[in-house]
């Protein structure tokens, strides 16, 4: 399970050229949905390629047009050699309607999208789900906890995809419906009957 985690080095644009010198993978924060709705770019050398691209503010979102700006970032993945968008922005509630579109048409372009547990859902089945280490401005145990207990069954068939199994996520499925069942029976119990017959729950016991 280990060797199967991915860890990126979230970097802005001034720190490009030594972020690369490290050897390690980035998340390259280098890029904005502007004012227009249109993709942004800061300045970058012609040999910066790999990694991630990375949307790390979105000001123009609720304007732009979801199929277009998935071209344009498209044609910025293939360009660049990025392995993906990651969404390192959250939304105001009324844009995320607009987000969702993009990230639709952007996996219909086959381009594979990041998201933060906040956002998960907005992704679709296709997206993948980023949690920050404690360098990125989070506690990297709170974060697990916390998507752990929203996103629980969607963290396991993330985590188990390379398997080409969904055997995890039906056992933690049938799981969570077994434990609804017992937790709906023991909240109709009348605890006072079995008080009463005591001995013979002793028995049975």
């Amino acid at each position: 399970m280990l060797e199967k985690t991915k860890v990126f080095l979230a970097v802005t644009a001034p720190d490009a050229a030594r972020a690369q010198g490290m050897g390690m993978p980035c998340v390259c924060l280098y890029y904005r949905i502007g004012e227009t709705g249109s993709l942004q770019r800061a300045q970058l050398q012609l040999s910066a390629r790999g990694g991630l691209m990375g949307l790390y503010e979105a000001p123009g979102l609720a304007l732009c047009q979801p199929e277009k700006l998935a071209r344009d970032i498209q044609t910025e993945c293939v360009r660049r050699g990025f392995g993906g968008v990651v969404v390192d922005f959250m939304p105001p509630p009324e844009e995320t309607f607009q987000l969702e579109s993009l990230c639709a048409a952007l996996q219909r372009l086959q381009v594979r999208v990041y998201l933060p547990g906040e956002l998960a859902h907005l992704g679709g089945r296709e997206s993948m789900v980023i949690v920050p280490a404690a360098v990125s401005g989070g506690l990297f145990s709170e974060m697990v906890e916390a998507l752990c207990d929203k996103y629980g069954i969607l963290l396991i068939f993330s985590a188990t995809r390379y398997k080409q199994s969904n055997r995890y996520v039906i056992v933690q499925t049938a799981a969570l419906v077994l434990g609804l069942i017992v937790y709906i029976v023991f909240s109709v119990i009348d605890l006072e009957m079995l008080m009463k017959r005591w001995k013979l729950v002793a028995v049975f016991n």
